[in-house]
C-alpha cells in the first residue's frame, strides 16, 4: 500500500520463472520466458492474436465440435471461420486428416486447436499432433494452441505442442 498502482502490473521475473519450471518438469518443454505474456484469458488472447496475425477475411479452421467461444473469436475478429468436423465412432473423435489438408489447400491460415480436446476430451497423441504439424508447415499455417486443460490430462501422456521447433515461427501456446 506504499505505492500508488493498485491496478493490474506486469508480473515479476519470478512468475515466468515459476511457469517455465512447471512446463519443464511436468511436460519435458522449456519455453523461453522470452517467449511468454500475460493475457486476460485465452479467448480474448485468441481474439487479439487472430486480429494481429491473420489478415481480416482469411479463412480461420477449427477441429469441431470445439469450445463455442472460438467459433465468436473467429467470426468477431472478422475471419470466416472454416469447421473441420472431427470423426466419432463409438464416442471417440479423431481428426479427419484428409479434410483438414483439403482445407489448407482452399487457403486456410490458421488452425485454433483445443489440446487437450475441450469439450471431447481427447489427448492428442504425439504422432496425431506430429500430423497436424507437418501439414500445417507444408501450407505455412499458424497455430493458436489451446493447451489450458494440460494438466487434467490423467489417462494419457499430453505432449504440447511447444515440443515441435519446426512450427515456433507460426505458434501460439495457452496456458
Amino acid at each position: 500500500l506504499e505505492h500508488p498502482v493498485m491496478g493490474y502490473a506486469d508480473p515479476w521475473d519470478g512468475v515466468y520463472k515459476a511457469v517455465q519450471g512447471w512446463w519443464e518438469r511436468r511436460h519435458g518443454w522449456k519455453a523461453d520466458t522470452e517467449w511468454m505474456h500475460i493475457g486476460s484469458g485465452v479467448v480474448t488472447a485468441l481474439y487479439f492474436n487472430l486480429k494481429l496475425l491473420i489478415p481480416e477475411g482469411e479463412k480461420v479452421a477449427v477441429f469441431s465440435p470445439v469450445y463455442d467461444p472460438f467459433f465468436a473469436a473467429v467470426k468477431n475478429s472478422g475471419h470466416e471461420l472454416v469447421e473441420c468436423e472431427m470423426d466419432c465412432e463409438n464416442n471417440y473423435y479423431t481428426i479427419n486428416y484428409e479434410c483438414f489438408e483439403e482445407e489448407l489447400k482452399n487457403g486456410v491460415k490458421a488452425v485454433i486447436m483445443c489440446n487437450p480436446h475441450n469439450p471431447v476430451g481427447r489427448v492428442w497423441t504425439e504422432e496425431e499432433l506430429e500430423k497436424i504439424v507437418k501439414l500445417c508447415v507444408k501450407y505455412d499455417v499458424y497455430v493458436f494452441s489451446d493447451e489450458v486443460h494440460a494438466d487434467y490430462a490423467l489417462e494419457r501422456k499430453y505432449t504440447t505442442m511447444g515440443k515441435f521447433p519446426e512450427l515456433y515461427d507460426k505458434l501460439v501456446i495457452y496456458t
